[in-house]
């Protein structure tokens, strides 16, 4: 009796499992590429527009316009960070779109979470006219839903959960469908139309293709070793070449998902490698399909920047496009996060760290820094925590002293020193003007307009010493004395430092998931709202980069709006933070 209510069990449960198996789709989405095909209608290129004297927003020429010999290309590099890298890059394009800036980017690429941001915006916005109020505030409401929800609500469904485990459904695809259902709608590459914003999606290969010469494939191209853990982008020069395929047809939400597939957490998403009519494809004629496996953009290129310049880089050797002049401006969510309190303990290991330890994280923390700061200093941010302006006590909280720190935010590179290929002088290499807006760099501008006014104050002062000889002076009569650190901490009693503060120490400890998730008793609106106000300080607050970055478009013939040079602060919300002093002179951070 036992055994056949077992057997009753077990037979039912049994042949749902090989059913799942056997009716599950292939988890490849991408097609092959006919020769009736017609020709790509995609955004997923680089298109450098030519610079002149009378250009408008649209990029057209007006009657009798003068043309310059050179190309400027403007480009925008967005690295990873889960939710809180898609909120806070739409918020830093909401700001470059009101100082006219956004409408001159020719082409967006990104990396895991930043890719929400690059292809929501790339699909759903205006290039050439200004985004209304509305637009972002749909963006602001879509991109900070709690995605991680409803991928586990889809993942609980028993026909998803059986498929999932002996079947060929992933969780990325699953995550993917989640982005379909939530932001893109069924949308494809070819949906998206060939006019716009650029777009460069990119990922990390996982494995090797047969051929002479795969790396080409990838990002780097010739400057790669192989194409096995290099970064690949989705483009239609990819797609064509590399896999034979059609990217017109592949899902956005795919792409995206792929480019954020975090090892561990995410499936790898496979692409087939279709056979070839020619010896283009891989130097071979095969009838079987071969497949590039890939998965979260960030290991290969966590600021989305190395495909810019890769790609860029392409265009000017073998199009033959002749770009003089580039603008990088690079959206980095990276945050430190809280501050770490495992000095306090011998043994930091959690309930779950007796079975497996989870300092795996650490290790993989550590080499997506170092690869982060190596691409930094390549784009010539060489960030200095040593040099201030001056040190506030009792700053954000009792006990605490502050140290404003502050480095140039703008930089010089090359397109192969971004490539980290600067040995040789490269006749097609090009200049890069580079903005660097980052999370992590929030806490320099807690004192934007302190630190703006009393550099000029000083250099002011010094101009004054040097007309001067000393006997004037002292016939004039003694300048007052100046005295930096009590100006800094008199400024720093004041709203827009404590605000700036509170914006900076909480977006900086929103975690990397795809939901809104930071300190206790914070809610998702809250972080939403620290996210989008972080995106729009690093912009306004920035008085000196963004006014560097204003001029140089204008000296290339570029429109930007009256308020791009502006010095004006925005005024800031209070945010409900709430700050706990220690006995170390740090601080914890909650909401109240």
């Amino acid at each position: 009796m036992i055994f056949s209510r077992l057997a009753a069990l077990f037979i039912p449960v049994s042949l749902a499992f090989l059913l799942a198996a056997c009716a599950s789709p292939p988890r490849y989405a991408n097609v092959r590429h006919e020769k009736e095909d017609p020709a790509p209608k995609n955004r997923a290129s680089l298109k450098p527009y030519l610079t002149t004297t009378c250009i408008d927003k649209t990029r057209k020429l007006s009657e009798g316009c003068e043309t310059k010999k050179e190309e400027t290309f403007i480009g925008l590099a967005i690295s990873g960070g889960g939710s809180r890298a898609a909120n806070y890059a739409a918020a830093v394009m909401r700001e470059l779109d009101s100082i006219g800036i956004l409408q001159h980017v020719d082409a967006i690429s990104s990396v895991s979470g930043g890719s929400l941001a690059s292809a929501y915006v790339a699909a759903k916005g205006k290039k050439y006219d200004q985004n209304t109020f509305e637009f972002w505030e749909e963006a602001k409401r879509d991109l900070s839903q709690d995605f991680r929800s409803k991928l586990l609500a889809k993942l609980a469904r028993p026909d998803n959960f059986i498929s999932s485990m002996f079947g060929s459904l992933g969780r990325t695809e699953l995550m993917a469908e989640v982005f379909d259902d939530t932001l893109f709608r069924g949308l494809t590459f070819g949906d998206m139309g060939d006019g716009g914003f650029g777009l460069l999606i990119n990922a990390t290969a996982l494995n090797e293709l047969p051929g002479p010469y795969p790396q080409h494939c990838s990002s780097r191209g010739v400057l790669a070793p192989r194409i096995k853990w290099e970064s690949v982008t989705f483009t239609d020069f990819f797609f064509r070449n590399c896999l034979n395929s059609n990217l017109d047809s592949y899902p956005l939400s795919r792409a995206v998902a792929a480019s954020a597939a975090f090892p561990g957490l995410f499936s790898a998403v496979p692409l087939a490698s279709y056979p070839s009519d020619t010896q283009v494809h891989f130097g071979a004629k095969k009838t079987d399909k071969k497949f590039l496996h890939v998965i979260d953009g960030g290991p290969s290129d966590n600021l989305g920047a190395e495909n810019l310049a890769g790609s860029l880089l392409y265009k000017v050797a073998h199009d033959r496009v002749e770009v003089k002049q580039c603008l990088l401006i690079v959206i980095d969510a990276f945050a430190t996060g809280d501050i770490d309190q495992r000095y306090k303990t011998d043994d930091v290991r959690s309930p779950l760290d007796r079975l497996v330890d989870t300092d795996f994280f650490d290790s993989i923390d550590a080499m997506l820094s170092h690869r982060r700061e190596a691409t930094l200093r390549n784009l010539g941010q060489v960030r200095d925590v040593n040099r201030s302006l001056g040190y506030a006590d009792n700053f954000p909280v009792q006990g605490s002293t502050f140290k404003l720190r502050h480095n140039s935010r703008t930089s010089t590179t090359s397109l192969r020193k971004v490539l980290g290929e600067e040995r040789v002088f490269y006749r097609d290499d090009v200049n890069c003007f580079v903005w660097y807006l980052s999370i992590d760099g929030l806490e320099e501008l807690v004192g934007a307009k302190w630190a703006f006014g009393e550099q000029l104050k000083e250099k002011t002062r010094r101009e004054f010493e040097l007309k001067y000889t000393t006997e004037e002076l002292k016939r004039l009569g003694e300048l007052p004395m100046y005295q930096p650190e009590v100006l800094l901490n008199e400024y720093m009693t004041t709203d827009y430092p404590r605000r700036a503060k509170a914006v900076s120490d909480l977006a900086s400890r929103v975690r990397t998931d795809f939901n809104l998730v930071g300190p206790k008793n914070c809610s998702g609106p809250v972080l939403s709202r620290a996210l989008w106000l972080a995106g729009a300080i690093s912009v306004n607050a920035d008085l000196l980069g963004r006014s560097e970055v204003c001029r140089w478009m204008r000296a290339r013939g570029l429109s930007v709006s009256g308020s791009c040079e502006s010095d004006e602060l925005y005024e800031l919300p209070r945010l409900p933070v709430k700050y706990a002093p220690t006995e170390q002179g740090d601080y914890s951070v909650a909401c109240e």
